[in-house]
């Protein structure tokens, strides 16, 4: 990946060293689980308190257990990280990830053979509605279902297994990532977006009311994320993961930015996909900033096999545009925009189920292509309900 350079802060863990780092061969990274694995908890009182408390563990708490670990060791070395991560991952596997029960209202649960859970909801483009410019998350910048944003500490994991998704997938069946499971990440929309996004009013979430956004600004988000990540890690060495980015939300900052380079930089065995309305030409100083860090993760072939991150309302290679007929998925000098597979009719040529069972967005040569995703979020009851699209 092109380097990007990280400067830590004292409140940050130092977890790799920065600069030009290349990433871990095989061979290191499997040297670092035997250094995991030696430090383990060598006396039995420790190993019995260890298993006694993954017994009965919820997956709050489960969530809870790196993050108190990491705290307490900023001012300590390398070792003792990877040690608590060790930890974690161990008591993961023996309590199973025990989960929270969910209600679902509406979806219908099936078996698929990307590992969806539900099915997808038709896409209506004539009944989507939008916020007026007068609501007030329009004009605070926030989601309409404040009580779904949660710190990470109140959340069972951040990165949530595709399958819950019936747009995503669990496991990837195609194209240069096929055999990996898919992980999600959603942030809150809006407040993580930039102003210019076109899809601000009508923005899919509107339509989510059951989804968990993470709040992005706690001061903790990316110890807990940078935590989930060397789990999966660990638990996919061998077929590697891939990471949506993001279900709700966006990059909301150069630093974030920052983060997910060190990551892939970190983790070989890790992958990325998603959409970005941070303009590299953005007006807007800090977005622009935010485009062209983006922009120059992905500059490379190599780049885009692992960090593959499309511009939004962005008619142009590397692009994606949101249309509401078929007739308008146009690229900026009057070409055709290729529709999403997953949204053509059942029976047309290329259509597909799920971004699993698909695999054009990431892939190799449709990098220079433009994707077109037919609108889609919060209906009105009728067509001729639906609001006008704010600009």
């Amino acid at each position: 990946m092109s380097a990007l350079p990280i400067e830590p802060g004292e409140e940050r863990i130092d977890v790799v060293d920065t600069g030009d780092e290349p990433a871990m061969s095989e061979e290191e990274w499997a040297q670092l689980l035997e250094e995991h694995d030696a430090l383990a908890p060598k006396t039995p009182l420790e190993r019995e308190r260890l298993e006694a408390r993954a017994a009965k563990a919820t997956a709050r708490e489960l969530a809870q257990i790196p993050v108190q670990r990491f705290l307490s060791l900023r001012a300590k070395d390398r070792a003792l990280f990877e040690d608590a991560v060790a930890h974690w991952s161990k008591l993961i596997g023996m309590a199973k990830r025990a989960e929270t029960k969910r209600v679902w209202r509406g979806g219908k649960r099936e078996s698929a053979k990307d590992g969806r859970r539900f099915k997808s909801v038709p896409v209506e483009p004539v009944r989507i509605t939008a916020l007026k410019p007068s609501h007030p998350a329009y004009k605070s910048g926030l989601t309409i279902y404040d009580s779904t944003v949660k710190s990470p500490w109140d959340s069972d994991r951040l990165l949530v297994d595709g399958k819950e998704n019936a747009k995503l997938g669990g496991r990837i069946e195609k194209g240069p990532w096929a055999g990996r499971p898919l992980y999600h990440l959603t942030l809150e929309e809006r407040a993580t977006c930039p102003r210019s996004c076109q899809m601000w009013a009508s923005c899919y979430g509107n339509a989510m009311h059951l989804a968990r956004r993470h709040e992005a600004g706690h001061p903790d988000f990316l110890d807990f994320l940078r935590a989930e990540l060397f789990v999966l890690a660990r638990a996919h060495k061998e077929t590697g993961f891939v990471v949506r980015l993001h279900t709700l939300g966006d990059f909301y900052s150069v630093e974030y930015v920052k983060f997910w380079a060190e990551m892939l930089g970190r983790l070989p065995m890790l992958s990325a996909y998603g959409y970005t309305h941070n303009h590299p030409d953005a007006e807007d100083e800090r977005e622009r900033a935010i485009g062209q860090a983006i922009a120059l993760a992905t500059e490379t072939a190599e780049d885009w096999s692992r960090f593959a991150i499309r511009f939004s309302s962005w008619p142009k290679p590397q692009g994606a545009i949101v249309v509401k007929t078929r007739e308008d998925a146009k690229t900026g000098d009057g070409g055709e925009a290729i529709l999403c597979p997953a949204q053509r009719e059942p029976g047309e040529e290329g259509a597909t189920d799920s971004c699993a069972t698909c695999g054009l967005c990431w892939a190799p040569a449709a990098k220079e292509k433009t994707i077109a995703f037919l609108l889609h979020g919060k209906k009105a009851r009728t067509a001729k309900a639906s609001a006008t699209e704010a600009p």
